[in-house]
């Protein structure tokens, strides 16, 4: 198990312990007016999360019925691999290559309007921000 999900689930257990613990001081004292108060503050700010949660749930299925049930569809590809989004022509040097290549050197002539893609066998120089 890697460290960090075992710092998580610590966390979490240590928590819940604390959490517990707070309550046990709690239900040891008497109730009083302003305990009242504070316990009914808890209960209407839970009772409006729960509405805002069931509102947004029926929102997002009225969504999901508008447009046709996105999740059961399959998505498009790209319309066509040939042309990118800004119209230049696209020019690959082997697609097993390119999926094989640790890095992919990217090419583009502005006045023939062509992008090109190429295996890269070195890092890239860093570049500056």
């Amino acid at each position: 198990m890697q460290r960090r999900r075992l710092r998580q689930i610590t966390l979490a257990i240590l928590s819940w312990i604390l959490f517990g613990y707070y309550w046990w001081l709690v239900s040891r004292r008497r109730l009083n007016p302003e305990t009242l108060t504070a316990l009914s503050i808890l209960v209407a700010a839970v009772g409006v999360v729960w509405l805002i949660t069931l509102f947004w749930i029926r929102h997002n299925k009225r969504l999901d019925r508008k447009s046709g049930n996105r999740r059961r569809s399959r998505r498009l590809g790209p319309g066509s691999l040939g042309v990118d989004t800004l119209g230049r022509i696209v020019e690959r040097s082997g697609d097993v290559l390119l999926s094989q290549a640790r890095y992919i050197e990217v090419d583009i002539d502005e006045e023939l309007g062509l992008k090109r893609y190429h295996p890269f066998e070195t890092a890239p120089m860093e570049v500056e921000r």
